[in-house]
């Protein structure tokens, strides 16, 4: 009797799922493109990409040699590295900085200072190191060289020079191969 009424209840009462189309409204996260690996990695081990930004993100809080150990633990703390991963990157962001004291020893640093343009865009340019009258800004690169970098830079040091912080130099830096590659306005 009860399987019966069950069956009513059923029977009696049509249900309609509409679906709606999803269209452009869904879409995959170029993030996501390069969390997963072809080889099985996932996150940071899967994507150079991902390990440029959490090092350029540790980059970014160093104003001194001594404020890496602090980044890096952050980084790694915030789960954006591993503890593994967190000690190369020490290790790789360490010898970097030591290599180039001039821009993180006895200077003014200014990191991800916000530009604006005449036409009200932002910039930042990743470091601007002011050492007596020099201004040098400085772009930190983590993947391909490309001439785009160059423009970019350019854009920053002319913006510098409308504040009257004449840009004396452009630099961009690819850090994981320490090179360097000048600008000149």
């Amino acid at each position: 009797r009860m399987e019966r009424e069950a069956k009513g209840l059923e029977m009696d009462f049509p249900a309609s799922y509409p679906s709606i189309p999803i269209a452009d409204r869904l879409k995959a996260s170029d993030d996501a493109m390069d969390y997963f690996g072809e080889d099985g990695h996932v996150g940071i081990e899967a994507s150079s990409r991902l390990n440029g930004i959490a090092l350029h993100g540790i980059l970014s809080c160093v104003q001194k040699p001594e404020d890496l150990r602090k980044a890096v633990d952050e980084c790694v703390r915030s789960g954006s590295l591993s503890a593994a991963q967190g000690q190369d990157a020490y290790k790789l962001l360490s010898d970097r900085i030591a290599a180039h004291p001039q821009w993180f020893v006895d200077v003014k640093g200014m990191n991800e200072l916000t530009v604006f343009g005449t036409d009200g865009s932002e910039n930042r340019p990743d470091r601007v190191v002011l050492d007596g009258s020099k201004v040098i800004v400085i772009d930190y690169k983590f993947g391909k060289e490309s001439s785009e970098y160059e423009k970019q830079v350019k854009l920053y040091m002319q913006q510098m020079t409308k504040l009257n912080m004449p840009g004396e130099k452009g630099v961009i830096w690819y850090v994981n191969l320490d090179k360097i590659h000048e600008v000149i306005s």
